[in-house]
């Protein structure tokens, strides 16, 4: 173990001794860790634009909409959502027989080197927000009906707030 040290020791005298191999290494490993911090990021910034794209959509439908509620005036909408997009892939079940018996195992059919996807699930949502002008409760009943119907949520999920 003491050898080891020792060895470990003078690897690192003789890195820091010449200034050019440091400096190599130091941005060798700077463009590592750019190279696998992208590589990683790409998918899921993806994935997140999507999402970010399909909430804001449905914010600004539901502004729209909901603005046109007599006596709500402007409206402001919020979204939160539980969970991302989701692929439901199309599989097949493929049988072997095997000294133990039959097994079965399912694996995602491809067709021209992509994955079917059957269907897209969109985000659950998990939380709506809605600033209205007035406090009228029967304005504010008639958006949390369109809202529950719309959004396809419960009512609990939904806080209206009114400005000052």
């Amino acid at each position: 173990m003491n050898n080891l040290t020792s060895k470990s020791k003078s690897f690192f005298e003789k890195i820091k001794s010449n200034k050019v191999l440091f400096y190599s290494l130091i941005i060798a490993i700077i463009i590592i860790i750019i190279l696998v911090s992208s590589g990683f990021s790409s998918v899921s910034s993806d994935e997140k634009n999507k999402e970010v794209d399909y909430v804001s959509s449905l914010e600004c439908k539901l502004e729209e909409l909901l603005s046109e509620v007599n006596g709500a005036g402007n409206v402001k909408v919020v979204i939160t959502i539980e969970s991302g997009n989701q692929s439901v892939l199309a599989m097949e079940k493929v049988t072997l027989e095997t000294e133990n018996g039959v097994e079965t195992t399912e694996k995602p059919i491809i067709v021209n080197g992509k994955t079917v996807v059957l269907t897209e699930k969109t985000p659950k949502i998990s939380g709506v927000m809605i600033l209205i002008d007035k406090n009228n409760l029967s304005v504010i009943t008639k958006i949390q009906q369109a809202t529950t119907s719309l959004l396809n949520i419960n009512l609990s999920q939904i806080e209206i707030l009114t400005r000052n």
